[in-house]
C-alpha cells in the first residue's frame, strides 16, 4: 500500500519466500516485490514501511517514494539518514540489496536513527535538473512528517553514492531546489558523499549524455562544487573514497577544500582498502573503518550523542 499505510516488520519475524526458478534473479520484474534475501535479513527489529510517497504529482509513484527504516522500539527524536544511491540515473533502486549493505541495519541499530534510502525519476524524465528536484522534495516531505515516526526533523543528514552525489550535492550547494521545495538548506544537518567523481561536471562525462548541448556555463551551474560560495547556509560534509585511483579522490579533496575555503567545513577521507562498491555496501558493519569515519562525524556535528546505542 502507498502512503506508508502497509508496514511490515523485519528482523526477528521473517516469512518463508518460495520463488519459481525463472524468477530467482528476477530484480527487474515489473510486479512490484521484495527480495527478503536481498535486504541483508537485519540483525535487529525494526519497522519497514515499503513505498511512501513523497511527490503525488508524477505519474509514476514508484520513482518518487522512498522507504523508512525505524527502530523498533521507537525512541523519541531520532535523528535521520535520508540515502540516495547511484546508478546513472537510469538503474537500481531504493530496496536493491548492493546500495543498501549493511545501512538499513547499522544505522538503525547501531546509530540509533532512522535510514531512508529514496527513489527519483530515471531518464528521460529524471537526470539534472529533475532528479535534483526529486532530492529537495523528499527532504521536505521528511521534514514536514518525520516527526510521526519518531524522527527528529532538525537531525536530518543527506547521505549519497555514486551518481547520487551529483543530486545530493547540488541539493545542498544550490538553495534554488529546496527552495522550490519550500524549505532552505538549513534544514540540512550534514552530507555525507560516498565516492563518486560528481562534485565538478565540466569535463562532460555523463552529464553531456543528459544534456548534449549544455554550454560551459550550464556545465558549471550544474557542478556543486562551482556552487560553494561564502554566506550560503551549506551543511557540513564528509566525502569518503576508495583507494582504487581515478578522478574520485581529486574530486573528493577538491570539493572539502573549497568548503573550507569558504567558511564550511569539509572533510575528505580515504578508505585505503575499499572500492567503489565496498566504500558503500560495508557502512553499518561494526568495526568496519566507513562506519567508524561516518559515526564520529554525525557525532561531531551534533546528530548523535558521543554515547551511541
Amino acid at each position: 500500500m502507498r502512503g506508508g499505510q502497509g508496514k511490515a516488520t523485519v528482523g526477528l519475524i521473517l516469512g518463508l519466500v518460495l520463488l519459481a526458478p525463472g524468477l530467482a534473479g528476477a530484480h527487474d520484474h515489473p510486479q512490484k516485490h521484495t527480495h527478503l534475501t536481498m535486504t541483508n535479513q537485519p540483525r535487529t527489529a525494526m519497522t519497514w514501511y515499503r513505498d511512501v510517497v513523497y511527490d503525488r504529482t508524477y505519474k509514476d509513484p514508484d520513482r518518487v517514494s522512498l522507504d523508512i527504516y525505524v527502530p523498533d522500539p521507537v525512541r523519541e527524536r531520532m535523528p535521520v539518514v535520508l540515502f540516495v544511491h547511484g546508478g546513472g540515473f537510469r538503474s537500481s533502486d531504493k530496496a536493491y540489496y548492493k546500495d543498501l549493505g549493511h545501512k538499513p541495519d547499522g544505522i538503525t541499530r547501531d546509530m540509533g536513527a532512522i535510514f531512508i534510502p529514496m527513489n527519483f525519476r530515471f531518464l528521460p524524465d529524471g537526470g539534472y535538473p529533475n532528479s535534483v528536484q526529486d532530492v529537495a522534495n523528499a527532504l521536505a516531505w521528511i521534514h514536514n512528517n518525520i516527526a510521526a515516526y519518531g524522527g527528529d526533523p532538525d537531525k536530518i543528514v543527506l547521505m549519497a553514492h555514486a551518481t547520487g552525489i551529483f543530486s545530493a550535492g547540488l541539493t545542498v550547494t544550490d538553495e534554488q531546489f529546496l527552495k522550490k521545495a519550500g524549505k532552505s538548506l538549513d534544514i540540512v544537518k550534514g552530507f555525507i558523499g560516498v565516492d563518486g567523481a560528481f562534485f565538478d561536471v565540466t569535463g562532460g562525462g555523463f552529464l553531456r549524455q543528459m544534456l548534449p548541448m549544455a554550454t560551459p556555463e550550464q556545465l558549471r551551474a550544474a557542478s556543486p562544487i562551482f556552487q560553494v560560495a561564502r554566506g550560503k547556509k551549506i551543511p557540513p560534509a564528509l566525502v569518503l573514497y576508495g583507494g582504487q585511483g581515478g578522478d574520485v579522490g581529486p574530486q573528493a579533496q577538491a570539493f572539502a577544500a573549497k568548503l573550507v575555503e569558504n567558511g564550511f567545513k569539509g572533510s575528505a577521507v580515504e578508505l585505503y582498502s575499499k572500492d567503489h562498491f565496498s566504500a558503500n555496501e560495508d557502512i553499518g558493519i561494526p568495526g568496519d573503518d566507513g562506519t567508524i569515519v561516518v559515526t564520529r562525524f554525525l557525532q561531531d556535528i551534533g546528530v548523535l550523542s558521543k554515547k551511541t546505542p
